[in-house]
């Protein structure tokens, strides 16, 4: 055992190998005889080979191997090296969940293990998959000039990224052929249909590689007779289609394009912050402030604090101040860190590779910490006795935070407390927390410090959204239709013909069929569908500006129309609506992709 083991570290630890090699090191002559002894030595040996770093290196040595093999189109048998582990640690975990040891660093490592093994398993269903070149084409060509339904192809493309990541030139002429014929038909398409187009051709432009070549003067030529010509619908879907190319043209050209998931291996500007944003702002600091974080072991070192609460009854119910920290206090609009931020889109967290929206330097100024001064956006909410909203108003404050409390430790601190404001604070905010989810018909049971964390995060995205719906003013909706099942005798037929007259393979197949019963992403738009999870209620997302992009964005246009009063209407209409594709372009893409890439550059 020790022997072979040493041979195939010999080849784990080389970042590029043959099959044959592979084979080799463990004396075997093809792929099904090494998945054997290989499969043998880690059942045998399983839990020594947990305690070693053996398995650190065995799944970079299982990308290495899919890509040796890659040209050989691999039997599954090669999957049994990912999948025989995989049962081996769920059936270790077992016994842990059961004895509730979840703190154990043997339990930890049995999970970052599976983790990794899943990834390699994904990575090998992607790169053995049945689907050729040649019939992704036809998928892509049939439902952009077949079915022509932007929505089908929008799906498509949240659905299988890869349709539109792939390296292929065949991409070319699509996107071309989409240009123009939506442009012929700007005049027959609905809002919905003209702002799904606009996602499609933003993902189109984001692409690997897609290479405008001699097209860009041509198509740019015909874009420009629209902009002269047509009608005001059609001048202003060419204007916005002409700055997106212009906008890629650049990366285009030099065969790259940084989408968001290679934001996420550039480092930050590098910022100074010498000179800080207005000083206008209501002193909050004599409010009793504090906030719960889910922290990591009960401690809240290096964690980003986002939004704290201070609350206060009334004789109509209560007053909740719900705080979150003012990034853009720091972070002047369409500077070199926000177009940065803008591209990365949402932070990425990963074992072994975690990294805010914005930089841990920068971020921790923003950061909620107690004791600190803090400029903040301010929620004033009011509640009614049975957690209703009444009102919402906004206000640029500075803040202090009496207390940061990790999420495991509220309860403990409630009980033990001499401190009355405290109590009467947690209390306070507990009892509302309970009506807020009472009244969302949200019934499960979850603890205190859970209830105030959930719960008021919730809110603000809640009243915000139907503030600006009621003001009539621009807003970015953050959208969830559930399932979806909308597969009408037509599409059945247009599909079926499809699939007899270019013989599609049964994964093919799936895929075409696979668009129209899914359980649709959440979107942005300046419409509002309705967000199913919160039983079809209009909702924002506003409180996450150190994670998310489209928050600092909100918060940016709360603080413009609502509290400055400043009236650039025409320009956050503009804007909303491009924040709205590029933030759902960027969730379609990134928790497909980050995986990958990041184990890839690893």
């Amino acid at each position: 055992m020790d022997l072979l083991i040493n041979n195939l570290n010999k080849v784990m630890v080389n970042k590029r190998f043959t099959a044959s090699e592979a084979f080799a090191s463990v004396c075997a002559s093809s792929l099904d005889e090494f998945v054997d002894i290989v499969n043998g030595l880690i059942n045998d040996n399983f839990e020594e080979l947990v305690e070693s770093d053996f398995f650190e290196h065995y799944h970079l040595f299982l990308f290495e191997l899919v890509d040796a093999l890659k040209s050989e189109k691999p039997s599954f048998r090669l999957n049994e090296l990912m999948e025989g582990p995989i049962k081996l640690i769920k059936k270790h975990l077992r016994i842990y969940h059961k004895k509730l040891k979840k703190k154990d660093g043997y339990y930890h490592r049995l999970k970052n293990i599976e983790q990794d093994l899943k990834a390699c398993s994904n990575y090998f269903f992607l790169h053995n998959r049945e689907l050729n070149d040649q019939e992704e084409y036809q998928i892509m060509y049939f439902f952009i000039n077949c079915l022509k339904k932007p929505d089908y192809v929008f799906r498509l493309i949240e659905l299988h990224p890869e349709f539109v990541n792939l390296r292929d030139s065949r991409k070319l002429p699509i996107f071309v052929n989409l240009v123009n014929d939506v442009m012929q038909n700007v005049g027959n398409l609905s809002d919905k249909e003209i702002k799904n187009y606009k996602r499609i051709i933003v993902m189109f432009l984001e692409s690997d590689d897609l290479q405008l070549g001699d097209y860009l003067f041509n198509l740019l030529k015909y874009l420009e007779e629209c902009l002269m010509l047509g009608d005001s619908e059609s001048q202003e879907l060419a204007s916005f289609i002409i700055m997106e190319i212009k906008r890629h043209h650049e990366v285009l050209n030099g065969n790259m394009r940084l989408n968001c998931v290679d934001y996420c291996f550039k480092k930050s500007p590098i910022v100074v912050v010498d000179k800080y944003g207005d000083d206008k702002r209501e002193d909050m600091r004599d409010k009793f402030t504090f906030s719960v974080d889910t922290g990591i072991h009960n401690s809240l070192d290096n964690v980003l604090i986002e939004d704290a609460i201070s609350i206060e009854e009334t004789d109509f119910g209560a007053v909740v101040y719900v705080h979150i920290p003012d990034v853009d206090y720091f972070v002047a609009r369409d500077s070199e860190l926000d177009s940065f931020m803008r591209n990365l889109g949402e932070s990425v967290w990963k074992r072994g590779y975690k990294r805010p929206l914005l930089d841990y330097s920068l971020a921790s100024k923003c950061s909620l910490e107690q004791g600190c001064n803090r400029p903040a956006l301010t929620f004033v909410i009011a509640l009614d006795f049975d957690g209703n909203l009444q009102s919402i108003d906004f206000k640029k404050t500075i803040i202090n935070v009496n207390y940061n409390f990790a999420k495991g430790v509220l309860n403990f601190i409630y009980k033990g407390t001499d401190d009355k404001r405290l109590k009467k604070a947690i209390y306070l905010a507990g009892k509302y927390a309970s009506l807020l989810r009472k009244n969302r018909h949200e019934f499960s049971n979850i603890g205190m410090s859970s209830l105030i964390m959930e719960e008021y995060n919730i809110l603000v995205d809640l009243a915000t959204a139907k503030y600006f719906k009621n003001k009539g003013l621009v807003f970015p909706y953050k959208n969830y239709a559930g399932k979806r099942d909308i597969r009408t005798a037509l599409d059945v037929e247009l599909c079926e013909s499809f699939n007899r007259e270019h013989e599609i393979s049964p994964e093919g197949r799936n895929i075409v069929y696979s668009i129209f019963d899914i359980y649709s992403r959440v979107f942005y738009d300046t419409i509002s569908i309705g967000n199913k999870s919160f039983c079809g209620a209009d909702v924002g997302n506003v409180g996450n500006p150190l994670r998310e992009y489209i928050s600092l964005e909100t918060n940016r246009l709360i603080k413009d129309l609502v509290i400055d009063k400043v009236g650039n209407l025409d320009f956050w209409e503009e804007r909303i609506e491009n924040d709205c594709i590029e933030c759902t372009e960027i969730s379609a893409k990134m928790r497909s992709l980050i995986k990958m890439k990041v184990d890839k550059n690893k």
